[in-house]
């Protein structure tokens, strides 16, 4: 451990008896003692030498120890004096209190009472110690901080302001000090303040932002924080910390100001989605073809009246049902899925003016073929689909009708080629039947067979002639004829064409099956 150092006392007394009682008392309760004869020896010892307290004789020749005291509180020397006088210098002990002395002592002196004076002046020292290092703290917290502060009194005055503070508005001590704090704000802010300040003069923290204007007449915006300033107990003014918030709310302001674009922008935003929306509301309602929107996991999500005019069924009854409900989605013949490639997370999109046939059902059941075209999209990561869907049901019969007349135009033109071979054929037969019949007998078995074949080539001439403008869509001859004999020509090649195995003899059922096929002819 470090050794203790003793508080020091200079002992000034001319008696030699009385300044050896002192010194051998105090030292014995543990002090310091340094004694001095004369008020001269320790005037020079106090130039050299620091003391904590000074005893010292008030009578004495020379330098009486009125002018020693006077010497330590000119040279503002940190000594605590007590005087040691008789009762006749009473009113010289006044004077000496009056210039500064700190206690006196009556002669003859108690130990007691000695021991209690000293006491009390040693614990002076240590609050004056005390006091002085909490105002050394203070000062330096005061100077050190990087925020304004200062104080007002009662009134509002300006008692004490920080180095930061006079540097923030560019002016001396002089000229901040004394004044009112109106006079550091703006008046824009003269009635926040005022309601801050008294909530602190009642003993209630409070803070409020203001601007200020320093010498280069800038805005700078702060924010104070106010407190009650307490002496002796009692409060006696405001203490303010004003911390510059310039930047934030500079910051501050191009937020506001940006929330402001962005809502304006999100509201413009807003509106043309409205309308783009009302817009494609319009074009997909107004549309032939049907519009479906789904999901990439096959929900409908969206569909036009046109859609549900294509499947039977009202728009509404599409929507959250599985498109497998109205696509027939695995082919039998082929097993492929036409929307598959699309239906998944960032699925493919058709390239513009491309479609794919395929076969979708109506409400009721019914198969019909549709040609789509299918686009994808994504909105918040979640994929969906467009598609666009034509029923090409009449298309799809037209066309089967032209691949019809294509057939028949061919087999025309086979029949037509058959035909005119059969005709060289026929020509043939019938011109030697001719010429051998007019060399022929009438009533001779020659001349009938003849007629026979004459009259066959006749008939197998007439067939071909009707094979032929069958092929060619019909060139149709209106004559009148006989019911019988359509239906006794008709049982003929009706007994030629089937199986002989069909009973045919049943008359009524032969005419039924007769008119049957005329008909159907």
């Amino acid at each position: 451990m470090g050794e203790i150092i003793p508080n020091k006392i200079l002992v000034v007394e001319d008696d030699a008896m009385v300044r050896g009682y002192l010194a051998t008392v105090l030292t014995d309760e543990g002090y310091g003692v340094t004694v001095r004869s004369s008020g001269k020896a320790a005037k020079e010892l106090l130039k050299k030498e620091a003391f904590d307290l000074v005893l010292t004789d008030l009578i004495m020749p020379e330098v009486t120890g009125l002018d020693l005291l006077k010497f330590i509180r000119k040279n503002r020397l940190n000594s605590q004096v007590i005087i040691l006088t008789a009762f006749s210098d009473m009113d010289s002990v006044l004077g000496a209190l009056r210039e500064g002395a700190d206690d006196f002592l009556i002669k003859p002196i108690d130990r007691l009472v000695l021991h209690k004076a000293i006491t009390r002046s040693f614990d002076k020292i240590q609050l004056e110690r005390a006091k002085k290092n909490a105002d050394e703290k203070y000062h330096r917290l005061f100077e050190s901080t990087t925020d304004m502060v200062f104080i007002l009194d009662s009134k509002g005055i300006v008692s004490e302001m920080n180095t930061r503070g006079l540097e923030i508005f560019g002016r001396t001590r002089g000229q901040i000090v004394g004044k009112h704090y109106k006079r550091l704000i703006q008046k824009e802010d003269f009635d926040e303040a005022a309601v801050a300040f008294s909530r602190a003069e009642e003993g209630k923290k409070s803070k409020f932002t203001a601007r200020i204007r320093p010498k280069d007449n800038s805005l700078w915006y702060f924010e104070f924080n106010c407190s009650p300033f307490y002496e002796e107990g009692k409060i006696q003014g405001v203490y303010c910390i004003a911390h510059d918030i310039t930047e934030l709310k500079k910051l501050q302001n191009r937020l506001e100001e940006y929330t402001r674009n962005l809502e304006k922008l999100v509201e413009e935003r807003n509106s043309e989605l409205k309308i783009s929306e009302e817009r494609l509301r319009a074009l997909t309602s107004t549309a032939q073809d049907g519009v479906i929107i789904a999901s990439s996991s096959g929900v409908i999500t969206y569909a036009n009246p046109a859609a549900g005019r294509i499947f039977g069924c009202n728009p509404a009854g599409l929507e959250n049902q599985p498109l497998e409900s109205f696509f027939v989605l695995e082919s039998k013949e082929s097993q492929k899925n036409p929307l598959k490639p699309f239906l998944k997370q960032g699925g493919e999109t058709m390239p513009a003016g491309t479609t794919v046939e395929a076969s979708a059902k109506r409400k009721t059941g019914e198969i019909f073929p549709v040609e789509i075209s299918i686009s994808s999209f994504t909105v918040k990561e979640q994929s969906y689909v467009t598609i666009i869907i034509r029923d090409i049901t009449d298309r799809a019969e037209m066309h089967s009708r032209i691949l019809k007349r294509q057939k028949m135009e061919s087999i025309g033109r086979l029949a037509g080629g058959i035909a005119h071979n059969l005709n060289n054929i026929l020509c043939g037969i019938l011109g030697y039947a001719t010429f051998l019949k007019s060399a022929s007998d009438k009533g001779t078995d020659l001349f009938r067979y003849l007629e026979i074949i004459e009259d066959s080539c006749n008939k197998a001439s007439e067939l071909v002639r009707h094979i032929v403008e069958y092929a060619e869509g019909g060139k149709y001859q209106v004559e009148i004829c006989s019911p019988a004999e359509l239906i006794n020509g008709a049982v003929d090649f009706i007994k030629q064409t089937f199986p002989h195995y069909l009973n045919l003899k049943n008359q009524i059922g032969l005419i039924k099956l007769s008119l049957i096929y005329m008909m159907a002819d």
